[in-house]
């Protein structure tokens, strides 16, 4: 993928989220979620992140806030983000996280972006193997993004 592919996908992100409302402190474990607590997600850095690279913790008012925050970090600072924080996306978005339906969570715009993030996934980080257990992963995430539509 191209850096200008890259910076669409980036902006593409934003606008889909643009309209979601902060949730203050209220966006799941406190306790997991200390770095998040009381900071927009463009206060957020990469550090704070690869600190809270998983989003389990997060309810379902923190995952539509911060979401955006984990794809663009990925995208526009792959070298400073853990490659766990890469894994959490596919692990965690790629099926029902907690038996919840994601795809209730976000609108039609979001979840559009959010398979395009997928599709476009091993454009962006292509070291993946065809036996590659993550390829598998990505393979369910993008099936399941689809069910959406």
């Amino acid at each position: 993928m191209s850096e200008i592919e890259k910076t669409e996908l980036v902006k593409r992100i934003k606008k889909a989220f643009k309209d979601v409302s902060y949730p203050g402190r209220k966006i799941g474990d406190k306790e997991e979620l200390r770095d998040f607590l009381g900071k927009t997600w463009k206060d957020l850095t990469p550090a704070d992140l690869n600190r809270n690279d998983t989003l389990i913790y997060f309810n379902k008012a923190g995952l539509q806030y911060y979401l955006p925050f984990y794809l663009t970090m990925v995208l526009t600072n792959p070298d400073k983000v853990s490659s766990n924080v890469r894994e959490a996306i596919v692990r965690e978005l790629g099926y029902k996280l907690i038996d919840e339906n994601l795809c209730e969570y976000f609108t039609k715009e979001q979840q559009n972006v959010i398979l395009d993030f997928f599709e476009r996934y091993e454009s962006i980080f292509p070291l993946l193997s065809p036996v590659d257990k993550s390829r598998r992963q990505i393979e369910q995430a993008i099936n399941y993004w689809r069910t959406c539509s």
